[in-house]
């Protein structure tokens, strides 16, 4: 089971999902992947429904229409991939920069 959206970058800004990635970075080594989805920290489920994430949290059961689907369980998911976990960072570290000169 390895297919999968993650947001883009844009997606991120939109729904302000910039805090749910950096708790999602700090979750990438508690993801399990199993037949069926993932467990992260033996806990919460994400799963695949074939069109998005579906995840057993609090926050995704309460929020997951305002945050396009993404919770920080379902973002240490996507973040399992070098290149994306790559390219967010990067964005991260350019987000930083950009607050640093405006602040």
């Amino acid at each position: 089971m390895t297919k999968y959206v993650a947001p883009s970058v844009e997606t991120l800004e939109k729904h302000n999902l910039w805090p749910f990635v950096l708790r999602g970075l700090g979750l990438i080594h508690a993801v399990t992947q199993f037949r069926d989805g993932w467990l992260i920290n033996d806990t919460h489920i994400v799963m695949w429904d074939g069109a998005g994430f579906v995840c057993d949290c609090e926050n995704w059961q309460r929020y997951h229409q305002e945050q396009d689907g993404f919770c920080k369980h379902s973002l240490a998911v996507c973040l399992q991939s070098d290149s994306y976990r790559g390219r967010i960072i990067a964005a991260l570290e350019k987000k930083e920069v950009c607050c640093e000169i405006s602040n």
